[in-house]
């Protein structure tokens, strides 16, 4: 099976219903320059009875503030490589980037993927054709990072948000995920 097009195009128009999200300040004394704050981003996922392994891998991450000003949040030792999704559930989460951001309030994160593969509960495969380097993944999460405080912004991705459309190919399901 393949992923179609329409998957593709999916994907940069529901970034919002494709991850939810939760944030919460540690309290934990962090290390950050005056106005600044530590932002770190950690993924996580609930299971599936259709996928056994859901391999993503993300080459960056970025906090978008209020007035639509990117800023890079520096990548983990596991930036670059694959990330089994379906491994981090049930309380497991893997921490994709840490760094220290302006201050302030935050309106979206982007995690940029470069490749998907799927292992189906049957034992077959499927990898999501890129389109160039990968894409962007944006979720609408409203956050604030406070100044020399640590924000931890955890992001699930829902495998049950890939599922295989009428004519067979894979697919995201917006309605399958949802904001909180």
């Amino acid at each position: 099976m393949k992923f179609s097009k329409v998957m593709l195009l999916s994907l940069f128009a529901i970034g919002l219903a494709v991850a939810t999200f939760s944030c919460s300040s540690s309290g934990d004394a962090v290390t950050a320059s005056a106005g600044q704050g530590v932002l770190s981003v950690r993924v996580h996922d609930d299971p599936s009875d259709q996928i056994d392994q859901a391999w993503i891998t993300f080459t960056g991450v970025n906090a978008v503030s209020a007035d639509g000003t990117r800023v890079e949040v520096s990548g983990s030792d596991l930036m670059g490589d694959p990330i089994d999704l379906a491994a981090l559930i049930n309380g497991n989460e893997e921490e994709l980037a840490v760094g220290t951001v302006p201050a302030g309030n935050y309106t979206k994160v982007e995690l940029i993927i470069s490749a998907v593969e799927l292992v189906l509960t049957d034992g077959s495969s499927v990898n999501l054709p890129m389109v160039g380097t990968g894409f962007a993944l944006v979720v609408d999460a409203t956050f604030e990072v406070v100044e020399g405080d640590e924000t931890v912004l955890r992001v699930d991705i829902p495998l049950t948000s890939f599922t295989v459309g009428p004519n067979g190919s894979w697919q995201i399901n917006a309605g399958s995920a949802s904001a909180r």
